[in-house]
């Protein structure tokens, strides 16, 4: 009965572990994730910088012109 219960315990560490080792393989590729995420932000903000810059520039060209 002893024996049982040891090998019921031993076999449950081993699978907590295992659950353990699988949470932290997911925390470090969601952690992974958020930092590419934060990249491709950041260089969306960039090109909307220039998307804007450029929208000014145009609007500045054409005010040479009249309707």
């Amino acid at each position: 009965a002893i024996v049982g219960l040891n090998t019921q315990i031993a076999t449950a560490a081993e699978e907590q572990g295992a659950v353990a080792n699988d949470v932290s393989r997911n925390v470090n590729e969601i952690d992974h994730s958020s930092e590419e995420l934060v990249a491709s932000g950041e260089q969306l903000a960039g090109a909307s910088a220039q998307i804007a810059a450029f929208s000014s520039q145009l609007v500045e060209s054409t005010r040479r012109f009249k309707l």
